[in-house]
This record gives structure tokens, C-alpha cells and sequence, in this order.
């Protein structure tokens, strides 16, 4: 006699959601609380987690942690809120191995993700479900399977629409310890004097471009000579860091914009808007551009406005 497939179920409420229960039943696994786990003995083929996100990420991680749940099934089913705003979630899901639905879940999707993981116990033998690429198994995904035949709701019951959900990717943004430091405009104005370097006989403010006596440049500002090229992987958010440089003596004052369409501008942030850059020193501008749900079998480019108090600057481009 086959022994009854266990799910062991996490909810934040008392009794089973419809939609779980109907689903477990129609797949032949009995629902198992964690009070009923007793000595442990009871097998566990699946286990649903219905709770907060950050509850549920604890439970997970602890049930990974034992030996008996290292490679059994779990799934989340996660409040769309934090599936659309948190990908540090998501990622942390992805390293527990644990896959998520967005709620509100279909009856047949549950169906069908249970099937992909689990054969059914009232049958002895079934094809085996298309494995998943090795490299992929510790991204959050919903698995599908064909084999389980499409079932009609019970009556009075109001089916919601399961959330697709795709592959997540760690986001890949670079930190320096140089960043520039985001000024408040309008800037004010630098107080002081220097010596000219080249001529030494002219006191230069701080606010001069050149050199009053001799016509040297105090405010030089060194860019990128090449395109920042931003390569992402899938639905994941991808940085760059841009080097300025300021070889003059008096501070450069920068101030940064994308140009763009509407919808690809919104994707890039800039850490800073506006800054001042001492002379003689260089410093890092932070931009990330998000992929997510961007197509990325098509070339995109974007141009960022670098205003400033040094004459005949060129645009850096973006690409």
C-alpha cells in the first residue's frame, strides 16, 4: 500500500485557503501542520509557506537548515507588493531554493506547479518533468508542467489570476569610495583666492575660469573619452561608475541629466544630480540602469547632459 503524500502547510490563518486545499486534493497530497509533525517521522513531499514575506524567508531558511526539507519542494506564496518593490527578497528566496507565486494564485496554476515537483500517488509511474538547467536551479521561478489536466473551478467560486512570474537576477551595481557628493543646488559661491600656477603673478578667485594675466585654464575637467556601455543578463538592474576628473585648480561645478525617450529615462538613477569637484582630484557618478521587463534583444541609447562652468564641454554618452 502506497503511503499518502504530505504537504506540510504554513498559514497565517487557522484553516487551509480553498485554493490550496482543492489543489493539494486534486494532486493526492493531505495537508500536515507543523504541530502534527510529532517524532518526525511523517514524509513531506511539498511545503507551502502562506505568510508575511519576511516570516516566511525565516521559515525557509530554517528549514533548509535541516537535513529532512535540504531538497523538498518549498513554496511561497507572496503578496505582490513585495514581489514587485523588493528584489532583495526575491534573491533571497532564490538562495533558499525556494520558488514563488504571486498572490491571488489560480486553482489550475497551483495544479500545475504542484505537478511539475510532485507524481501524484495514485499513480505508480510517470514521465519524468523536464528537468531544469542546473545553472537556473537557484533562481526563483515557477516551474510548469503540461501533464496535469486543466480542471473547471467549483461552482460559486471566483477564480484571480495567477502573476507570471520571471527569472530574477542579483542585481550587478559597482560601489566606490569615491563617489561625488550630491550638492544642493543653486550651488553657492566658492570664497577665496589662489595663485596662478602658471604665471604666479595673478590671485585668481575661486570662481574663475581663466587666469585674468595670463589666460590660463583653472577649471579643466577630464571625462571619459568612450561610451559606458550597460550589458544586463535578464530582469535585473546593472551599474556603471563614470570617472571625472579635475586637473584644473579651481572647483568644477557639474550638473548631470539623462536624455532620452520618456520610458527609457525613467529606467536610469543618477546617486547624485548635482556636484562640486575639487581641483586636482577625481571622483565617481553612480548610474544604474534597470532592465526589468525591458526588451532586451533590441539596442537602446541614452545621452547624459553634463552642465558645467568650464566652456565647450562635450556630452558623455551613455549606451
Amino acid at each position: 500500500m502506497t503511503e499518502a503524500k504530505r504537504a506540510l502547510i504554513f498559514s497565517e490563518t487557522t484553516g487551509t485557503d480553498p485554493v490550496i486545499g482543492d489543489a493539494l486534493t486534486r494532486s493526492g497530497l493531505t495537508a500536515l501542520w507543523p504541530w502534527e509533525l510529532g517524532d518526525g517521522s511523517a514524509e513531506v513531499s511539498l511545503v507551502v509557506i502562506d505568510k508575511p514575506s519576511q516570516n516566511a524567508s525565516r521559515i525557509s531558511a530554517n528549514l533548509r537548515l535541516q537535513e529532512r526539507f535540504s531538497s523538498v519542494p518549498i513554496l511561497v506564496l507572496l503578496d505582490p507588493l513585495d514581489a514587485q518593490y523588493s528584489s532583495d527578497l526575491l534573491t533571497q528566496f532564490s538562495t533558499l531554493r525556494a520558488d514563488v507565486i504571486t498572490k491571488p494564485v489560480k486553482l489550475i496554476a497551483l495544479q500545475r506547479y504542484i505537478g511539475s515537483k510532485i507524481q501524484p500517488s495514485q499513480e505508480p509511474v510517470l514521465p519524468r518533468v523536464p528537468s531544469v538547467p542546473e545553472q537556473a536551479s537557484d533562481l526563483v521561478r515557477m516551474a510548469a508542467s503540461d501533464a496535469p489536466q486543466e480542471q473547471e473551478p467549483a461552482p460559486g467560486r471566483a477564480e484571480a489570476s495567477a502573476s507570471p512570474l520571471t527569472r530574477m537576477l542579483e542585481d550587478i551595481i559597482p560601489a566606490s569610495p569615491r563617489l561625488l557628493t550630491p550638492a544642493v543646488a543653486p550651488m553657492p559661491v566658492s570664497k577665496g583666492g589662489v595663485l596662478c600656477s602658471h604665471c604666479h603673478r595673478w590671485e585668481c578667485k575661486k570662481e574663475d575660469v581663466f587666469c585674468s594675466r595670463c589666460g590660463e585654464a583653472l577649471v579643466v575637467l577630464d571625462i571619459p573619452k568612450h561610451p559606458s556601455s550597460f550589458q544586463p543578463l535578464g530582469d535585473h538592474r546593472v551599474g556603471q561608475l563614470i570617472e571625472f576628473g579635475n586637473i584644473g585648480f579651481n572647483p568644477v561645478r557639474l550638473s548631470f541629466k539623462v536624455l532620452a525617450d520618456r520610458e527609457l529615462e525613467n529606467r536610469f538613477s543618477l546617486h547624485a544630480q548635482t556636484a562640486v569637484l575639487d581641483g586636482g582630484s577625481a571622483e565617481h557618478l553612480q548610474i544604474i540602469f534597470d532592465a526589468r521587463g525591458i526588451d532586451l534583444n533590441t539596442s537602446h541609447r541614452a545621452d547624459l547632459e553634463v552642465t558645467t562652468n568650464e566652456q565647450g564641454l562635450p556630452d558623455a554618452v551613455l549606451s
